[in-house]
């Protein structure tokens, strides 16, 4: 068996940018629910995954609204296909210094890393986080 070349990798790998518009959040939306939640198996689940995807796509589309508290970012095949999702959001809050001074924290969070399953163990979501 022969190895692929560099080149042939490279056709392989996807291509990590921002989430952009109502189609990437879309599909961001239906690639987290699925990921954390699987596939619709009785009418049930179906009504709850609706509802799940209902909330996240709101969540995600106001998040897009605000790039200065959270970035979107997805990692699409050379086909186009939409194969990863990754949200990098600021935290704010407060911590304390010492025994009881308040003060102001924020710090990054990465949330809603979600690989599609046929494109996971290949090191996607690893490319995506360092590009984060």
């Amino acid at each position: 068996s022969s190895f692929p070349s560099t080149s042939q990798l490279a056709q392989r790998r996807p291509v990590i940018s921002e989430v952009e518009g109502k189609e990437d959040l879309s599909q961001a939306t239906q690639l987290c629910v699925t990921a954390f939640f699987g596939q619709a198996t009785s009418p049930w689940k179906s009504a709850q995954l609706r509802q799940l995807y209902d909330e996240q796509l709101a969540d995600l589309t106001a998040k897009s609204r605000r790039p200065e508290d959270s970035r979107l970012f997805k990692a699409t095949a050379p086909s186009g296909e939409f194969v990863a999702f990754a949200e990098l959001s600021i935290s704010t809050g407060l911590r304390s210094l010492g025994s009881s001074i308040p003060v102001a924290d924020r710090r990054p969070v990465l949330a809603n890393l979600a690989v599609q399953s046929s494109w996971r163990r290949r090191g996607v979501g690893a490319v995506l986080v360092r590009r984060l």
